[in-house]
C-alpha cells in the first residue's frame, strides 16, 4: 500500500511541479530558474506543514504520510532539478546566478519548511 501512495503522490506532485514550472519560466523569463526556486520552496513548506501535523498526532495514517510527503512533495520538488540548472549556469559562467540559486534554495528551503512547520503549530495552539 505504501508503495501506491508514494506512486500516485509522485504523479501528482511530477504534474504540478510541471505546471508551475512552465508558467513561472514562462512568465519570467529563463534567465533564472525560477520554476524551480519556487516549487522547492512551495514543496519545503508543505512538507513542514505535514511534519507538523504528524509530530501533533494527527496524521495517524502512516500510508497518508507516504502519499503527503514521500510522494507529493518528494515528486513535487526537483533538487536534481536545482542541481543540474547550477551546474549549467556555472559551465556558462554566470557565477552570481549560480550563487544566487543556492542561496536563495538553501537558505529559502530550510526557512519555508520550519515555516510551514511553525505555522501549523501556530494554527493548531489557536483552537
Amino acid at each position: 500500500m505504501r508503495l501506491l501512495m508514494v506512486f500516485v503522490g509522485s504523479g501528482l506532485g511530477g504534474g504540478l511541479r510541471l505546471l508551475l514550472s512552465v508558467a513561472l519560466q514562462e512568465r519570467l523569463g529563463p534567465s533564472f530558474p525560477y520554476g524551480t526556486l519556487a516549487v522547492n520552496l512551495i514543496g519545503s513548506f508543505a512538507l513542514g506543514v505535514f511534519f507538523s501535523f504528524r509530530d501533533r498526532g494527527l496524521l495517524l495514517d502512516p500510508d497518508l504520510w507516504f502519499l503527503l510527503a514521500t510522494g507529493i512533495c518528494g515528486g513535487f520538488t526537483t533538487m536534481s532539478t536545482f542541481s543540474l540548472e547550477t551546474l549549467l549556469l556555472l559551465r556558462q559562467r554566470e557565477v552570481y546566478y549560480a550563487t544566487l540559486n543556492v542561496a536563495l534554495s538553501v537558505a529559502g528551503c530550510l526557512i519555508a519548511v520550519a515555516g510551514g512547520y511553525l505555522s501549523f503549530r501556530w494554527l493548531t495552539v489557536l483552537r
